[in-house]
């Protein structure tokens, strides 16, 4: 979920860009925001648990991951062997590790 605090900027909201289109995601929400959404579909005594640092150190691998990936992903691209779709795959992983590292978003 997007940080709820403090709120994200237009432009901080923009970084996500390549995260949200390579994976085909409308957008990330706040706490608040789903909290609100299910409140209003009737659910009641919504919790959220923050569980960002279980997921540390699988967004560090990520990261290094993507760092090879995205460079070999446009090779490929360019040689014909993957689609454009398959290139933004790599490039939205490098993007969600790039913006979980600035603590845009939380694993909640």
């Amino acid at each position: 979920m997007f940080r709820e605090n403090p709120h994200l900027s237009a432009d901080e909201k923009k970084f996500f860009d390549p995260w949200l289109i390579g994976w085909v995601m409308p957008s990330l929400l706040t706490p608040s925001e789903y909290k609100s959404f299910l409140s209003v579909e009737g659910f009641i005594n919504i919790k959220v648990h923050d569980i960002t640092e279980n997921i540390r150190l699988s967004n560090r691998r990520v990261e290094k991951i993507t760092k090879f990936m995205v460079p070999v992903a446009n090779l490929l691209m360019r040689l014909k062997v993957i689609s454009a779709i398959h290139r933004g795959n790599f490039e939205a992983a490098a993007t969600m590790a790039k913006t979980f590292k600035l603590g845009l978003w939380r694993y909640t």
